[in-house]
């Protein structure tokens, strides 16, 4: 089924501007999953957009680790 937000018909299931409630818009590269605001895949939410924080040196193992310069991240570490 389909809901009216705004007088329009959307899908809450699916729609990103409507996720699970009229006007719930998801962030950034955010879906919407079965009502809810999610990354695909491997992927965490950081703010508004979505990282593999198994290898994204930037955000290694959690939104907030950076490795430092010259080192990598491997399975959520930095080596």
């Amino acid at each position: 089924g389909l809901d009216l937000c705004a007088g329009s018909c959307v899908d809450l299931q699916t729609s990103k501007s409507n996720c699970g409630d009229c006007g719930n818009t998801c962030n950034g590269s955010q879906q919407c999953v079965a009502g809810e605001c999610t990354c695909g895949g491997n992927k965490q939410a950081c703010g508004d957009a979505c990282y593999n924080t198994m290898n994204d040196p930037m955000h290694c193992g959690d939104c907030v680790t950076q490795c430092e310069p010259g080192q990598m991240c491997s399975q959520g570490n930095c080596q």
